[in-house]
């Protein structure tokens, strides 16, 4: 689990990289910029990138990152940074192509298939290795969707309690376990659980469309639904625990 206030931070770190594109003339490019501030500016726009995980910042890393290759100045850390943000953003074919023309020593990602970027979905495995992109459909009533990490305790004793406890039996029909985009691919844990918990999966998301509004920089969060629209959000098995058996009654 992140520490509080992450999200704090982050948004004051978007703020002052929006304050100092807003103070360069508006048509500068990546390339106006000096070797040192291009370099500055790699490994801020990185960074932020790697909480937010949308287009916008992939646009910002991706601009940063050509120019780095055009003046030749490009390391293979730059390269794998580079890699990993298109591995978060799910673009995957992009990805291997930087794979291939930096030779980086690393997995070739698989095919997505009926890939639908600019719609909220998620990936599920096919046999052969490829993956499907699957639409996310809200469900009517109530329901909970649970931001959960593999590599988190908390969310790791949640989900066992959720799928293992009598006095949750409850739950199950109406909660669903979701992963964030992630800059690592395949995310460990993911598969070892889905495979022990076929009906309650981990589900990856397939991008960032759709997901901004639940998006959340700690695990585990769970958010109460009814007919797709926001009621709530509890953080941290401690409070959502005592929070989601407040609501038992109504599901």
């Amino acid at each position: 689990m992140l520490a509080a206030g992450v999200s704090d931070r982050v948004e004051k770190l978007v703020d002052a990289y929006s304050s100092w594109e807003s103070s360069r003339s508006s048509g500068d490019g990546c390339g106006s910029l000096s070797d040192l501030d291009l370099e500055a500016a790699f490994r801020a726009s990185f960074y932020i990138s790697m909480y937010v995980g949308d287009e916008e910042w992939l646009g910002k890393v991706r601009c940063i990152h050509a120019e780095l290759v055009r003046r030749g100045t490009v390391t293979e850390t730059t390269h794998r940074k580079m890699h990993a943000v298109l591995v978060q953003v799910r673009h995957f074919a992009e990805a291997n192509e930087l794979r291939e023309m930096a030779s980086l020593r690393v997995d070739e990602l698989p095919g997505i298939e009926r890939n639908t970027p600019g719609q909220q979905g998620v990936l599920h495995p096919l046999a052969g290795g490829k993956l499907e992109w699957r639409r996310w459909t809200y469900r009517e009533g109530l329901e909970v969707v649970a931001y959960v990490s593999p590599a988190c305790a908390p969310s790791r004793r949640a989900m066992h309690v959720i799928m293992n406890d009598p006095e949750w039996t409850w739950i199950r029909s109406s909660v669903r376990f979701v992963v964030r985009r992630s800059p690592a691919w395949p995310q460990p844990g993911v598969g070892e659980w889905n495979r022990s918990n076929p009906s309650h999966p981990m589900l990856l998301q397939a991008g960032p469309e759709g997901w901004k509004e639940l998006d959340v920089h700690e695990t585990p969060v769970f958010h109460v639904l009814r007919n797709g629209l926001r009621l709530q959000t509890l953080t941290g098995w401690a409070e959502a625990s005592a929070g989601l058996m407040r609501l038992k009654a109504d599901f």
